[in-house]
């Protein structure tokens, strides 16, 4: 009878709790303070961790190396002049303001120079920095016959140019050309088939001291040539680097402090029943445009899950020292949340409650649940790319969705969700025409399904540009002849559809710049590709034989290669005008 009465008691306590809000504590009944509903979609979800398997071989000792200060370059006006005089432009800028750079607090003034017809930003200069990014024009490419050079004669007019322009300063690192990606184009109509033409040439350096590679932005140098080896553009994100004699004796990391940091690093990023293989770290130099340059070991992790839809992938890196002069890996604790999707309205009534000005373009974000916090970190990088690089004058550019991700946001209920936003950007694991939307297994949009609707102004929406943040999910002609299968359907007033055609790393760090470009009335066409080169993580994997190469992919509408985010008029169907792939291999 005592422990009947125990359990009487027990039970009638979780009847008062769950019904009254009410608790008993020290033989007093207290009352619960209860939970806004509305701030449970903030609290995040305690699940099960990743499982990290490391061999911890031997890694190469850092013993000798040593740390470099950064010294900035200065862009003389006499370059500019003889940059707009090559390559048309106007040389007085259209702006000069400041902007908060991703990696640093501090801003830097960028002047921004118009094309000749002032339709677009051709050439950006980073005054504080010495960074330049000269556009090129894919739209121009598009309308002539380009013959591209062999390898080895494109690399020698690439240096060439950097030494006729003065681009590289002498120091105490040296650089040469490492490796070139082609950018292709294909057409395909309706039953007839354009034959690929290769396009552009991007030459891609690489900088090293001692035999030691060095990685990061500020060490980063791309040239792309076009017909014949003219010059159509170029990024020079590079610093003059000089030894610090400020340092004494270093004192590294042991071997299993490398790894155990990595391990925390990882624990930090991931949630979720994953399995993630770290291979073996690679020692070189690494900066990220701060103030030094400084030994660290560089690593790929491979992440495996239960029924994965593809590969994924994460780049870190980890310091070689034990008191590093500067972080390279800084854990976001302030990180801001995608929200649930609401009940679905109507598309019309959540249009009439949230339309902006009809020229203004608005931005959904949508995150894969239940995995790495990068892809979140990824959306509103984007964001703040945007936001930091908008253009005095531009439109304004507003963000009324950032949502977890869930299948009926693009199909269903897609005109209540993605379809209703000008910019769509999904982040999620991919693989040829497919997304998830939960983890690396589940909750899965096949983009090739027939019930799959369509996006655009001509099927009830306001898509114009979707971006595809995932492994695999454009296929190129290279890797499906019938590459435009699912697009027929969905280009029903879409302009682009931008991924990539190769695996990509969940954290390339590729979206803020791509949505600076943008936000600053950069081709897409051409920002996409610039950013897809700008990535360290990339850069690394295809000058070494790696598999995660992030090639980037844009499905269009032909001859929308002109176009930028401030023009957002629905286009024509595809099945009217046919389909145009660029493509990166």
């Amino acid at each position: 009878m005592k422990n009947r009465g125990i359990k009487l008691f027990t039970l009638l306590v979780l009847m008062a709790v769950i019904f009254y809000g009410v608790a008993i504590v020290n033989g007093q009944v207290r009352k619960i303070e209860k939970v806004n509903p509305q701030m449970i979609q903030k609290i995040r979800p305690v699940m099960m961790g990743p499982k990290i398997v490391i061999n911890r071989v031997p890694l190469e000792s850092p013993q000798g190396m040593k740390i470099f200060k950064v010294q900035t370059l200065q862009v003389q006006q006499d370059l500019i002049q003889k940059l707009s005089v090559k390559h048309l432009f106007n040389v007085t800028p259209v702006s000069s303001q400041p902007v908060m750079l991703r990696a640093r607090m501090a801003p830097s003034r960028v002047q921004v120079y118009a094309s000749k017809e002032k339709a677009f930003t051709k050439l950006l200069v980073n005054q504080d920095r010495g960074h330049i990014d000269l556009m090129p024009d894919l739209l121009k490419l598009e309308k002539v016959k380009v013959k591209l050079l062999s390898h080895t004669v494109a690399m020698n007019a690439a240096m060439k140019y950097i030494a006729e322009m003065k681009l590289i300063p002498q120091d105490v690192s040296q650089f040469a050309p490492k490796n070139v990606i082609t950018l292709g184009m294909s057409t395909q109509g309706q039953g007839n088939t354009v034959a690929a033409t290769p396009k552009l040439q991007s030459v891609a350096f690489q900088r090293s001291i001692e035999g030691r590679s060095v990685l990061g932005n500020g060490s980063q140098f791309t040239i792309n040539l076009g017909d014949n080896g003219n010059v159509e553009g170029f990024q020079r994100k590079w610093n003059r680097l000089a030894p610090d004699s400020t340092r004494g004796n270093i004192a590294f990391r042991s071997n299993d402090e490398v790894y155990n940091r990595i391990e925390e690093i990882l624990k930090q990023q991931f949630q979720g029943n994953v399995e993630i293989q770290v291979e073996k770290p690679q020692l070189v130099y690494f900066g990220d445009d701060g103030q030094f340059v400084q030994p660290a070991y560089v690593f790929k992790a491979n992440i495996i899950s239960n029924e994965g839809k593809g590969k994924a992938y994460y780049a870190g890196v980890v310091e070689a020292m034990q008191n590093p002069p500067e972080l390279l890996f800084e854990a976001i604790t302030d990180r801001i949340l995608p929200e649930t999707p609401t009940a679905q309205l109507t598309g019309m009534a959540v249009r009439k409650q949230s339309l902006p000005d009809p020229d203004d373009p608005t931005v959904g974000r949508y995150v894969v649940r239940q995995d790495s916090w990068d892809w979140v970190d990824d959306a509103n990088d984007f964001k703040r790319g945007l936001q930091n690089g908008h253009c005095g004058g531009c439109p304004a550019i507003t963000f009324p969705q950032f949502y977890w991700d869930e299948p009926r946001v693009f199909t269903t209920q897609d005109n209540a969700f993605a379809d209703q936003c000008n910019i769509a950007l999904m982040e999620g694991h991919g693989n040829h025409w497919l997304f998830t939307t939960r983890s690396n297994c589940c909750d899965v949009v096949f983009l090739n399904d027939g019930a799959q609707p369509g996006y655009g102004g001509h099927a009830g929406g306001q898509m114009a540009y979707l971006i595809l943040k995932g492994c695999d999910i454009i296929p190129s002609p290279i890797e499906l002849p019938n590459w435009p299968d699912p697009w027929w359907r969905i280009f029903k007033g879409l302009h682009q559809a931008i991924g990539f055609r190769t695996t990509m790393f969940i954290n390339d760090n590729i979206s803020y710049i791509f949505g600076y470009y943008l936000g600053r009335n950069c081709r897409i066409l051409d920002s996409w590709f610039y950013a897809t080169n700008s990535s360290a993580s990339y850069h690394w994997q295809r000058s070494h034989g790696g598999e995660v190469t992030g090639f980037g992919a844009v499905v269009m509408i032909p001859g929308h290669e002109g176009d930028g985010i401030y023009y957002t008029a629905p286009a024509p169907d595809a099945t009217s005008t046919g389909l145009t792939i660029w493509w990166q291999y």
